[in-house]
């Protein structure tokens, strides 16, 4: 049911954008590098060198996207259109969600390297302003739903686990477990 409700999501978006074309998409494509700069700031309290290598990089991530999956993905809502003036069939929806998968996946072994060079740069001071945002972050949106911080928190462990048996193959019981219990530890110290 979720499954398919994101890909209908997924769909109605692909071709908002794509029928619309217009300047406000563009414009929002073209600054999003921008707005990734907002959001770590958001998470992360960096100092000049970091911040400096985050903007050569994030610049770097724009570029790459521009060049590489924008033309895949004009590619593909261009199909879409074709597919979706005939039946929405469950092969599509399938294809669509593997679709999306693959651009994740190219976009993690993308940025995979920097974000490990990011974390070992950070400082015990940075890395408490990063737990206590994404505490902060955490309460809001449980404050926002119907379910408590445990159960928010299970559910984004689930989807993480979920995440990384899609770009890695299945986890063992014992290295799901393992996760786990770092997420735990992490949380408790």
């Amino acid at each position: 049911q979720r499954s398919i409700y994101i890909s209908y999501v997924l769909i109605v978006l692909m071709l908002a954008i794509g029928i619309s074309g217009c300047n406000q998409v563009k414009l929002a494509y073209n600054y999003s590098d921008w707005y990734f700069a907002y959001q770590i700031d958001q998470y992360l309290d960096l100092n000049d060198k970091q911040e400096a290598f985050i903007d050569k990089q994030i610049a770097a991530l724009h570029q790459w996207h521009k060049d590489n999956e924008l033309p895949l993905i004009i590619q593909y809502l261009k199909k879409s259109k074709t597919e979706l003036e005939n039946k929405l069939t469950a092969e599509f929806i399938f294809e669509m969600e593997q679709v999306a998968e693959d651009m994740k996946k190219r976009l993690v072994s993308q940025i995979i390297d920097d974000l490990i060079a990011l974390v070992i740069s950070l400082n015990d001071k940075q890395i408490e302003h990063f737990d206590t945002a994404l505490k902060s972050d955490i309460k809001e949106h449980t404050e926002a739903s119907d379910i408590s911080e445990e159960e928010w928190v299970m559910v984004k462990d689930e989807e993480k686990i979920e995440d990384l048996n899609d770009w890695f193959g299945d986890l063992s019981e014992a290295q799901e477990t393992t996760l786990l219990a770092i997420r735990s530890y992490s949380k408790n110290d």
